[in-house]
């Protein structure tokens, strides 16, 4: 007789249980998102789209598309061992950038 079990695949199904006050946990399904946006289809299921926020200070490089090339670039440079160490570059520093 051969058993045979049924696997978990990354994209199944998952029965989730409100509590009493209607909320659902994800748990680990949520680890790294910030939030999520939620819609409701015309057959009434809710989607939920998962978000990661990034500081008003980063937003600058989502819109600038030259310069988020040049990062992406930079890092598949990285990952390739394309690059060099040029040394340190503490001593550009001055006090007012510290």
């Amino acid at each position: 007789m051969t058993l045979h079990t049924k696997r978990r695949q990354p994209n199944a199904a998952k029965i989730l249980h409100p509590d009493a006050k209607g909320r659902i946990t994800l748990g680990a399904i949520a680890k790294g998102i910030s939030s999520y946006r939620m819609t409701k289809d015309e057959q009434g299921r809710l989607v939920l789209e998962p978000f990661v926020e990034i500081p008003e200070r980063e937003r600058w490089l989502y819109n600038n598309p030259e310069a988020l090339a040049a990062v992406k670039q930079g890092i598949a440079d990285s990952e390739a061992g394309r690059v060099s160490y040029r040394g340190s570059f503490l001593h550009s520093l001055d006090d007012e950038n510290d």
